[in-house]
């Protein structure tokens, strides 16, 4: 995967199947809802996107 993808970051929604649980995420990398979308027992949704590593980085050098 590119180096750019790396610094996604996704707010996500997941249900387990079994028990109905819902629960909500924040700040979860790329790779990792990829990797949990391969779970037949969750239905996972992508909620939106969350700021980067690399954006929160050249924020704070800005600020300082």
């Amino acid at each position: 995967m590119s180096e750019k993808h790396n610094n996604i970051l996704l707010k996500i929604k997941v249900t387990n199947l079994e028990s109905k649980a819902i629960y909500t995420h924040h700040r979860v990398p790329l790779e990792h809802v990829e990797t949990l979308k391969m779970n037949p027992n969750l239905k996972i949704e992508v909620l939106g996107r969350s700021k980067g590593f690399y954006n929160e980085n050249i924020n704070k050098e800005l600020c300082s």
